[in-house]
């Protein structure tokens, strides 16, 4: 019989437990979904949404540039969370961020030069009196060291505000193709976890009891070297890109120390303390950095990595760290005797002070057998030679920073989902999406991978420096661009066969 023509009061009606039941059912899928969406469908929108306002924000740089006739570039930063190892890269601060920079008034020296890069910090010549042996005697150098002036007239230099990723949902991943960590030139090679490319590696180095992820940019632990020193003839530590300065080794990517530098313009100065651990009035007063504040793996306020769209709308990336890299270069130089032993002393006019700066922030080496240009030394190059594209990788977050999975396909799945935004050298912009897996017909070069980087003066020196690899038969390989599978983390291989 139709229930419909029942008294109401013999139709059946759901229980109490049966509502109870039903509720929960549909809780339990509402939360599968919400599972499924935020920690995947949601993270793939949030990283997606990254990348395509750092492809439109380059976009209009070039714009600007073109419209202008000038040199409009994009700044990036990276600075990991307070208290975090640093091992990889973390937003959870939300310190990975990127902005505009255009030129400047053109009556100051400065600025974009009319070959492409951000003018160095040049503006006064003056003598200044260092000390530098034991018996107090000074010796005169003349060189310029007005820093503080040139990173406040950056500051005026930037356009518009801050893009700052998504905190706790979107992090860099890499700024360039390749992170060279301690090789510094011809005469050295790759440690055992470098070269790492931009998708990192997974490989049990010595040390490990078990395979890990060495993250582009990932600081490391590391010995220390001499360099060209701010006062002595000291070592220096180096951890992630290289050097991080002759100060105690960082900590939760902190400061250790602070560093004053002199902010004052004209004049001699004697300079009793080039280190400046203790600020001199009105002599070493501009705080370089201070002690407990977190410090930037990519100062985006230093330049240390900008994409440079030139008037004609072409791009370029090559003054990659130029001014740390500028604070520690020779110049003309004599090599003899001190109270420390034997060591280069800058004689040079318009030089920069190693002393006063971050010349021991960068993988300068300052000896006879180093004696090549600084510009040339990167601690991370693109493949731009080959595929014609400077790329930046941008991938989900990590709400801790664990560096040992289970296998590598977890390592894999932290970083993802993955975008790469490419910048052509014509200035074309353009998102690509990493493919996990390896498409059709591609073979990856089996030379190319482990031992081979580590080997000194063997192919991984040339690779590293020309960014080129060949194969047995001399043609030039091409790199792997927009995907990444775990064979390739855990082989470091990353070049495919013509």
């Amino acid at each position: 019989m139709n229930d419909r023509l029942l008294p109401s009061s013999c139709r059946r009606s759901f229980t109490f437990v049966e509502l109870l039941v039903v509720l929960l059912i549909i809780s339990v899928i509402i939360g599968m979904i919400e599972s499924l969406l935020g920690r995947g469908l949601i993270r793939g929108t949030q990283v997606k949404a990254a990348a395509d306002q750092l492809a439109n924000v380059l976009r209009q740089a070039r714009q600007l540039a073109m419209d202008h006739h000038g040199f409009y570039g994009v700044s990036f930063n990276i600075q990991n969370a307070a208290g975090s190892s640093g091992k990889v890269l973390n937003n959870r601060d939300g310190g990975h961020w990127y902005r505009i920079i255009g030129p400047h008034d053109t009556d100051w020296q400065g600025g974009w030069a009319n070959g492409g890069g951000y003018d160095l910090p040049y503006f006064f010549v003056r003598n200044i009196n260092v000390v530098t042996n034991q018996n107090g005697t000074p010796q005169p150098y003349q060189g310029d060291t007005e820093l503080g002036g040139w990173l406040n007239l950056v500051q005026k230099d930037f356009v518009g505000p801050k893009y700052v990723l998504p905190k706790g949902q979107a992090r860099f991943i890499a700024l360039t193709d390749e992170d060279n960590g301690n090789f510094i030139n011809p005469a050295s090679h790759f440690s055992p976890t470098y070269p790492r490319p931009w998708f990192g590696e997974f490989i049990k180095a010595s040390g490990d009891t078990a395979p890990r992820l060495y993250a582009w940019g990932g600081y490391e632990a590391g010995d220390k070297r001499f360099i060209t020193p701010r006062y002595g003839n000291k070592a220096c530590n180096w951890s992630g890109f290289y050097y991080q300065g002759d100060d105690s080794p960082l900590t939760g990517c902190l400061n250790p120390a602070n560093r004053f530098i002199i902010d004052n313009p004209g004049g001699t100065i004697q300079v009793n303390d080039p280190k400046g651990a203790v600020a001199v009035p009105k002599q070493e007063d501009f705080p370089l950095f201070t002690q407990g504040q977190v410090r930037p793996l990519i100062n985006g306020d230093w330049l240390d990595c900008v994409i440079l769209f030139n008037p004609d709308g072409t791009a370029s990336m090559n003054d990659w760290m130029s001014m740390r890299h500028q604070y520690g270069q020779t110049g003309p130089s004599t090599y003899g005797a001190s109270p420390y032993g034997w060591w280069w002393w800058n004689e040079g006019s318009n030089m920069n002070l190693p002393q006063l700066g971050p010349g021991d922030m960068c993988n300068f080496v300052n000896t006879q057998n180093d004696a090549i240009p600084y510009g040339s030394r990167y601690e991370a190059s693109n493949y731009a030679d080959v595929t014609g594209m400077y790329y930046i990788t941008i991938g989900g977050d990590v709400p801790d920073d664990t560096v040992q999975f289970t296998n590598v396909q977890m390592a894999l799945k932290s970083m993802l989902p993955l975008y790469r935004v490419g910048v052509s050298r014509l200035g074309e912009v353009k998102v690509v999406k990493i493919d996990t897996t390896m498409p059709s017909g591609v073979v990856l070069d089996d030379k190319w991978r482990q031992s081979c980087w580590s080997s000194q003066n063997g192919i991984g020196y040339a690779g590293y420096w020309n960014n080129v690899a060949l194969s047995t038969t001399g043609e030039q390989l091409m790199p792997a661009e927009d995907f990444v599978t775990t064979t390739m983390m855990s082989n470091q291989q990353w070049w495919m066969d013509p």
